[in-house]
């Protein structure tokens, strides 16, 4: 039986309508050329003014495309982990939260992950569509600091607070 490998040379676009100051470039993860059993999930590379993405920034996309799964689990306990010490942050009761908290990750309601990666191996995991009261239109995100989420947050509350 032949193993399966990632293709992460699939190609990038450029995003036309990126912020000032910003270019930011979208592809999508498949596997052997088909998509991943995650519906071919798309990535960004997020660059400053008009440059191309670098080295490390393809390293790294290279690293997270390859262990895609494991990475999403991390983020799913880190979210878990998050909701069950601040279940109001997610418009969730106690009682909820702990339920929730207490599922396996492959379980947790988060879904639709998108990444979008930084300079300095930071990247962010958004799962796009959640069935939490507080995070329904936006979804819920992690940052992460190479391996290791550093931060979860509710993206509807997030945005409101800039407001």
């Amino acid at each position: 039986m032949t193993p399966r490998t990632s293709t992460m040379s699939d190609p990038l676009e450029r995003l036309e309508d990126s912020p000032a100051g910003e270019t930011f470039w979208v592809g999508a993860w498949s596997l052997d050329g088909r998509p991943l059993a995650t519906g071919a999930p798309r990535y960004f590379i997020c660059c400053a003014d008009d440059a191309a993405p670098s080295a490390a920034q393809l390293a790294l996309r290279d690293r997270v495309g390859g262990s895609f799964e494991r990475f999403l689990n991390l983020a799913r306990v880190a979210l878990l982990r998050e909701i069950g010490r601040s279940p109001e942050d997610f418009g969730l009761s106690e009682e909820r939260a702990r339920a929730l908290a207490a599922s396996p990750p492959d379980e947790a309601p988060f879904d639709g992950a998108e990444v979008t990666f930084y300079e300095d191996g930071k990247w962010f995991v958004r799962f796009t569509e959640t069935t939490l009261p507080a995070c329904s239109m936006l979804g819920v995100g992690v940052d992460f600091e190479g391996e290791t989420p550093v931060r979860c947050q509710c993206l509807d509350r997030e945005s409101s607070e800039l407001t």
